[in-house]
């Protein structure tokens, strides 16, 4: 699949996947074990910009399209399925609110959630 995306989606697939393999992929069978992902993890994704990342820059997020979401999905899926659950699911809460929230819902939550 990677062969058919556009040079700058192989460039953020393969920054997704370096992110992955230092930072997810290690650790990803304790979590599992423990049933727990450490808040750690999140921090170091909400850091890296991975936390809302599909969201619209005017919220704090990184604007990005929905392969870019889909292959950043792919990456942090083939470590953990429960991460990636986590972001789908949280993405899926933002989306809600940036598509029917009033705008005073999407200035209140849609920052804070980023």
């Amino acid at each position: 699949m990677i062969e058919l995306l556009s040079r700058e989606h192989k460039e953020k697939y393969l920054e997704f996947r370096r992110f992955v393999e230092s930072n997810i992929q290690p650790f990803a069978s304790e979590w599992e074990m423990n049933e727990a992902i450490p808040r750690e993890t999140i921090d170091k994704c909400i850091e890296a910009g991975y936390i809302g990342g599909i969201m619209p820059k005017e919220f704090g997020g990184q604007g990005w399209d929905h392969l870019t979401y889909g292959v950043f999905t792919e990456a942090v899926a083939k470590a953990s399925t429960s991460l990636s659950g986590l972001f789908n699911v949280h993405t899926m809460v933002m989306k809600s609110i940036l598509k029917w929230g009033t705008e005073e819902q999407k200035q209140k939550w849609l920052p804070y959630m980023i």
